[in-house]
């Protein structure tokens, strides 16, 4: 349970140095941590490479893209997908909470420029807790084949086997441990 504790400690650790992050388009983030059969991932994606805007919905196109997303976005299996059968425990989200960014939208959204604060970003974050009761050696993010803007995800976990790091793009989407 200490571990476990720990583990959660780490975690909350990296979604601060999530948030103090600047925002790149193309590129989100992925945190993964384990504690014997829960594994518990968190996903921080600009919301412009996974909706195409990054405010509110202003018409029912973007409303039903955003609707659409979010039933995706509620089971694992559309975002990540371990080399076992896993069963989802938990999910949760935070509200698609758009900033105040008053820039034009004129720029491509699939540029990977980064941004020094001058604007507000906007982020959709979704936390799973999953459990797997066999040994889990690999996982793959189909995430990245079903955004089109979406080019790479920083991953960072701590699992029983080790911590690491790594960037994940549409040709190299699997992530091996052992």
């Amino acid at each position: 349970m200490k571990s476990f504790i720990l583990g959660i400690l780490i975690f909350v650790s990296w979604t601060a140095a999530v948030h103090s992050q600047q925002h790149i388009h193309g590129q989100g983030s992925v945190f993964i941590a384990q504690e014997n059969d829960l594994w518990q991932v968190q996903f921080v994606l600009p919301a412009s490479d996974i909706l195409g805007f990054e405010h509110s919905p202003e018409n029912e196109q973007q409303r039903l893209i955003a609707e659409q997303f979010d039933q995706k976005q509620k089971h694992f299996e559309n975002l990540i997908q371990f080399d076992v059968n896993c069963t989802q425990v938990n999910y949760s989200q935070s509200s698609l909470e758009f900033g105040e960014d008053e820039h034009s939208d004129s720029h491509e959204l699939s540029d990977n420029h980064e941004h020094s604060g001058e604007h507000e970003h906007s982020d959709i974050e979704i936390l799973y807790l999953i459990e797997c009761p066999d040994e889990v050696t690999q996982v793959s993010f189909p995430i990245l084949n079903s955004s089109n803007n979406l080019q790479n995800l920083a991953v960072q976990w701590s699992i029983q086997t080790g911590q690491g790091s790594t960037l994940i793009n549409p040709k190299r989407h699997q992530l091996k441990w052992h």
